[in-house]
């Protein structure tokens, strides 16, 4: 329809309306629907939004789908239906009711209640449909049993109408007063006269009552009461008017609901008193005989000065004998277990307690005289220092012991490594090692499968060896239990002190342990700081001996040329030498050989361990067996061992250590002995930065005194054999009367000793003609050394009467000898004073 035939509809009055309507219905339809048609223009009508569209109002299909409904008339129908139940209907009783789907009942079910503009007040609790009516009448139905019973307990009637407790309570607070006559306390609803007839029960039975008593108890067994809630939600505020109304007269314990009656109580209390003033404590078990079921707040009450423990109840004078304990500790040095000095009932934590709550306990140990220990004993501060004393003296001597244990350890790992040649194992820094236990050398192949086997166990040998480095074997501090044995020492006692699952011993132990552990690393840190200083020393002794020793070559090299020299004012007069038919250059070949293999080796020797030690000093890691070897004392070492501390020498300076072991060995075959010293200067220089300076006449009249010196004390040392006596006098008389240096080989011996006849000279004036001269006295003695010399080596049996008398004979020899060097020792000393 157009606006205007609009505004035309608009100038109709009602009565031409009216009139046309009747006219429309009474005109028969040129055109009849079918349902399908029907149903179809519905649809159309729902898409256009022109029926249906508005919010919570669509239409709905009925269940059969013979009709349609719209959501507002459907709530309306479910309101109706709600009333007609009486005010409680469950929505899934709507849909049979309504011939609507269950989705579109419980939709419209919420907005009914959600809305709050219904009359009713419908309410939707738990798929239930609720009005205010409803909860009316229960109110009416829930006084009406109030007033004829006193009480109603909440979840009574929540099970009776099928409600939550919650749901019911709200409801009955807000009708408390109105429709309800009474009140709620606690889930139960009661009336005035039935809290005027618990009152008077509960007066009659506590009047009654002679001793304490379960009020729950009493009140369950009388047929007045029947609901124990009643009990506890109003016999407490009842029992308390009761009280201060004066109609009862006692002690009413809210928490345990006991009640004790005052003529109860003075008699126990008289009891309790009369045994605690005499005794000064009281068990709480002897007060839960007596009836009272929490002594610890009974007599805490009635006694706030003095203690209330875990077992029993103790006054201020129990802690008299604890405080002259004390005392007895501190002045005795000594230790006390306070249990001792309490009353047999007070179990371990009794006395804990006291030992807490004691001022002249906590004033010791805050004043530093004593400390608590397992919990009821007190050490005074001189005792526990008595145990940290001979701790530490243990524990020291436990440490130097580890130490020399992990020494003799090193040793043997020493030998090991040296006798399976494994070099890889001593040191980490030797890339070019050799396996000396056997495989692959640049060289070829060395030993086959078994030579292989033996390098792998060589090899693993010295792995375990490494894992049981000495830091992982020093740094085992004592167990508690070791300490406990230390202890023990101190004083047996202390196992058989203290509580039983925590003995004094146990507890002193765990105080000290951190202190023995301090003690046991500065220990082992001495130890380490006295190797470490043995090192150094070492070096530093290596360094003087290097530049000595390589003097002293120079002037052992010249001596071999004087020890050969012809006398040439001999030879002048045409007397026979005494060495005629002595072939000097094969003792030239030998003092040569002599000289290289004692003092040349000793100072190849000297050289690789000082540059060993230098290296080490400057942080490079030799590896723990070449370190060894480096630090040894003794003078000579082993070809394996050169050959294991020069491979371990930082790269730079290795290849030069290595050709000069290669080249010993060869000194010793050539006839000069000069290269062999040169060699030696040049790797002093090369490998210790230690350079030897030029003998002059000054230097070489200094050395020759200082080895003067040393060969007289070595003469004069007590308990040497006797066949040595001849090896070192004739190089001391050399250095006396010739003024050189010689190392002498046995085989030369005899050449020597005649080469000093002129030396010696004649016997001198004044000695008697009998006497000998002072080279009958050497030669003398070298024949009786070589004699005795010849007869042991024949004879096996050194004991016989023979060979004592030779060694006498030697003794005797050697002794006038003695005599004879000291005497020119002096008179040389004396003639280079002048």
């Amino acid at each position: 329809m157009g606006a205007d035939g609009m505004d035309g509809d608009d100038d109709l009055s009602l009565e031409q309306l009216m009139s046309a309507l009747t006219t429309a219905q009474e005109a028969k339809s040129t055109a009849k629907l079918s349902e399908r048609n029907v149903v179809e223009l519905v649809s159309k009508l729902k898409e256009k939004g022109l029926v249906g569209g508005q919010e919570n109002n669509a239409l709905l299909h009925t269940v059969t789908g013979r009709q349609y409904i719209t959501e507002a008339k459907l709530r309306k129908e479910i309101e109706e239906t709600v009333d007609s139940s009486g005010g409680r209907i469950s929505i899934a009783e709507l849909p049979p009711v309504l011939d609507v789907d269950l989705i579109h009942c419980e939709k419209a079910a919420k907005i009914v209640a959600g809305d709050g503009k219904s009359g009713n007040g419908v309410t939707l609790v738990s798929g239930e449909l609720l009005t205010q009516k409803y909860f009316d009448d229960i109110s009416l139905e829930l006084n009406e049993a109030l007033q004829q019973k006193g009480q109603v307990l909440v979840g009574d009637a929540a099970k009776q109408y099928d409600l939550s407790p919650q749901l019911i309570t709200s409801m009955i607070e807000e009708r408390i007063g109105k429709d309800i006559q009474g009140c709620l306390h606690a889930g139960l609803v009661y009336t005035a006269a039935y809290v005027a007839r618990i009152k008077s029960i509960v007066r009659g039975a506590l009047r009654a009552a002679s001793q304490p008593v379960s009020v729950k108890s009493v009140l369950s067994r009388m047929s007045g009461v029947t609901h124990n809630s009643a009990v506890s939600a109003l016999v407490p505020n009842v029992i308390d008017e009761l009280l201060l109304e004066g109609h009862i007269k006692g002690v009413f314990q809210k928490g345990s609901s006991v009640w004790t009656p005052d003529l109860y109580a003075k008699v126990q209390e008289d009891s309790a008193l009369s045994f605690f003033k005499s005794n000064g404590y009281i068990e709480f078990a002897q007060l839960k005989k007596l009836g009272i079921s929490k002594p610890a707040q009974y007599l805490a009450q009635r006694f706030p000065e003095d203690h209330s423990l875990d077992t029993v109840f103790a006054s201020n004078d129990t802690l008299h004998s604890v405080n002259a304990a004390v005392d007895d500790a501190i002045a005795s040095a000594g230790y006390v277990d306070l249990s001792h000095h309490l009353p047999s009932p007070f179990t371990c934590a009794d006395v804990q307690k006291v030992v807490n709550i004691s001022n002249k306990v906590k004033s010791s140990v805050e004043g530093g005289l004593g400390l608590v220990m397992a919990e009821t004993c007190f050490v005074s501060r001189a005792f526990v220092d008595k145990c940290k004393d001979a701790l530490r003296s243990k524990v020291k001597e436990r440490a130097e012991k580890m130490l020399a244990e992990e020494a003799s350890r090193k040793s043997q790992r020493k030998m090991l490594m040296l006798e399976t040649g494994n070099s890889k194992a001593t040191t980490s820094t030797s890339a070019d090692a050799d396996d000396a236990a056997g495989g692959k050398q640049k060289g070829g192949k060395r030993g086959g499968k078994k030579g292989k086997k033996q390098a792998k166990d060589a090899a693993a040998s010295s792995s375990a060896s490494t894992d049981a480095s000495p830091a992982g074997v020093k740094d085992v501090p004592p167990s508690k239990r070791e300490l406990e044995q230390y202890l023990n020492i101190v004083d047996r006692e202390l196992e058989d002190t203290g509580p039983d699952e925590s003995n004094l011993l146990q507890a002193l132990s765990s105080h000290l342990v951190h202190f023995a552990h301090k003690e046991h690393s500065e220990s082992v840190k001495q130890g380490m700081r006295h190797e470490a200083d043995q090192r150094k020393n070492m070096c530093e002794k290596l360094t003087q001996l290097v530049a000595q020793n390589g003097a002293r070559l120079v002037l052992f090299k010249k001596g071999i040329d004087s020890v050969l020299e012809r006398d040439s004012s001999t030879e002048d007069d045409g007397e026979e030498s005494a060495d005629d038919g002595v072939n000097r250059d094969d003792l030239r070949v030998q003092l040569q050989r002599h000289l290289v293999r004692t003092h040349c080796m000793h100072q190849l020797d000297s050289v690789v361990k000082l540059c060993g030690l230098q290296a080490m000093n400057v942080g490079h890691d030799l590896g723990e067996l070449a370190l060894d070897i480096a630090s040894c004392s003794k003078e000579e070492l082993k070809d394996k061992e050169r050959q294991v501390l020069a491979k371990a020498l930082p790269d730079d300076i290795r290849p030069k250590a290595l050709e000069a072991l290669t080249a010993a060995s060869e000194w010793q075959k050539k006839t000069d002995v000069a290269d062999a010293v040169d060699a030696l200067e040049d790797l002093a220089i090369d490998l210790c930065g230690i350079k030897i300076h030029k003998v002059d006449k000054k230097r070489e009249k200094i050395i020759l005194k200082e080895y003067r010196t040393e060969m007289f004390d070595m003469l004069n040392v007590e308990g040497q054999p006797v066949t040595s006596v001849i090896a070192i006098a004739v190089p001391l008389l050399y250095s006396m009367t010739k003024q050189i240096m010689v190392t002498l080989p046995g085989k030369v011996l005899a050449f020597a000793v005649s080469n000093l006849q002129k030396s010696l000279g004649p016997q001198e004036e004044g000695e008697e003609a009998e006497g000998r001269s002072r080279f009958d006295v050497i030669e003398s003695l070298h024949k009786q050394t070589v004699g005795y010399i010849q007869h042991t080596s024949r004879n096996k049996d050194s004991g016989g009467s023979e060979a004592v008398e030779l060694e006498q004979q030697v003794e005797a020899c050697a002794a006038e000898a003695r005599e004879l060097i000291s005497k020119m020792y002096q008179e040389c000393e004396q003639s280079r004073k002048l």
